[in-house]
């Protein structure tokens, strides 16, 4: 016997689980989301907990630590470029990345995107950042 998607009225596969299509589903879900603050808010958690490995809460406290600011260049977050594009909220972590030592793993500080993307680019490397600081010094 053929199931139907009770929201479209698309006809499922034989292995549909669901009573709704993909399509419905991903829809509804979007919704959701768009509507809950408080679903948001625990995506973000338990995202920067299994990526990072510290807690909103600690992230916070960083920011607290470093002023409101970028920890290299200073700029304070809100007049960062945001790194993220969101639809719904602004947070200082749309704003400001979390940087961390890819080898430990260890969260260092928050940057705005074009000093992070910086770093990234001189590959964490002190010794050639070093070299790119004399280079920026010479006179032409």
């Amino acid at each position: 016997m053929a199931t139907f998607c009770i929201t479209c009225g698309l006809q499922l596969s034989d292995e549909a689980t669901s009573k709704a299509c993909a399509h419905c589903k991903r829809r509804r879900e979007r919704e959701y989301y768009a509507r809950s603050s408080r679903r948001r808010l625990n995506m973000r958690r338990t995202y920067v907990l299994r990526t990072y490995g510290v807690s909103l809460e600690q992230l916070e406290k960083l920011l607290f630590e470093q002023v409101g600011t970028c920890a290299i260049c200073l700029t304070p977050w809100k007049a960062c470029v945001p790194a993220k594009m969101t639809l719904y909220e602004s947070t200082f972590l749309n704003h400001l990345c979390v940087d961390h030592n890819h080898a430990t793993g260890a969260v260092r500080g928050l940057l705005c995107n074009a000093c992070n993307t910086a770093l990234g680019l001189f590959c964490d490397d002190p010794g050639r950042l070093q070299r790119a600081i004399t280079y920026l010094a010479i006179e032409p």
